[in-house]
């Protein structure tokens, strides 16, 4: 990142060529909707503030001193804000150029929220409503959409929102279309009865481990999920 980022004329680092994971950015460039290259995806900040964080603690825990530490901190002092944008939504990209698109089933921009734990409803409760308006904002993509990981992938986040009743309902849905008889998930719909498109390339649809791994994840974050300064049970 020291390499990598490069300060921009308002005094913010900026972060490109950058990517959200497999998103296009609508906008009134050359391009909106079909390319993924980008400016300032969240997810990169969002991935910056948590490294350069854990390495700052961690010199303090274990009492190292290291010229890195003040560079770090600067990096950090510049990284941009988060933004909101005009349907109250948290933003997917922070530059001006691009716009969020809402139909798709990625949620990659809200990793300061989930898996991270930068953002939540204790510490700053202006993006939590945001993140909350962000997924929302998703659902226009639907359910029916949704593969094997994106349906355990929600199931976390919505235990995380606090929102028992979407939790469980990704989580029955992954269940029934993308769970096969000796438990191993799917990608897809291996049983082609409606939700996602079946891969047949292959004879059928791919086994895929982090639907299975994260269905754990969600059970246990609804059980009881935990950060830094917070533990909130059932």
């Amino acid at each position: 990142y020291e390499d990598f980022l490069v300060p921009g004329p308002d005094g913010y680092l900026k972060s490109y060529p950058g990517n959200s994971p497999e998103n296009r950015p609508l906008g009134d460039f050359e391009g909106a909707g079909r390319i993924s290259v980008c400016v300032n995806a969240a997810m990169d900040f969002a991935l910056v503030k948590e490294l350069l964080s854990n390495l700052i603690e961690a010199h303090s825990i274990l009492g190292k001193e290291s010229q890195d530490v003040s560079k770090w901190e600067e990096m950090l002092a510049k990284v941009p804000p988060y933004r909101i944008n005009e349907d109250g939504a948290f933003s997917e990209w922070l530059h001006d150029d691009f716009k969020d698109n809402y139909r798709h089933r990625h949620l990659s921009h809200i990793y300061p929220f989930f898996p991270g734990y930068e953002i939540n409803r204790q510490n700053n409760p202006r993006l939590f409503e945001a993140i909350k308006t962000a997924v929302r904002k998703r659902l226009e993509q639907g359910l029916k959409s949704q593969t094997g990981w994106s349906f355990a992938h929600m199931a976390n986040i919505f235990a995380r929102l606090g929102d028992a009743e979407k939790a469980l309902e990704c989580l029955k849905l992954l269940i029934r279309f993308c769970t096969g008889n000796n438990l191993f998930t799917y990608h897809n719909d291996w049983r082609n009865m409606g939700i996602s498109m079946i891969m047949n390339a292959y004879g059928g649809a791919p086994f895929q481990i982090d639907a299975n791994l994260g269905f754990t994840a969600a059970v246990q974050e609804l059980l009881l999920s935990s950060g830094k300064d917070y533990i909130s049970l059932l």
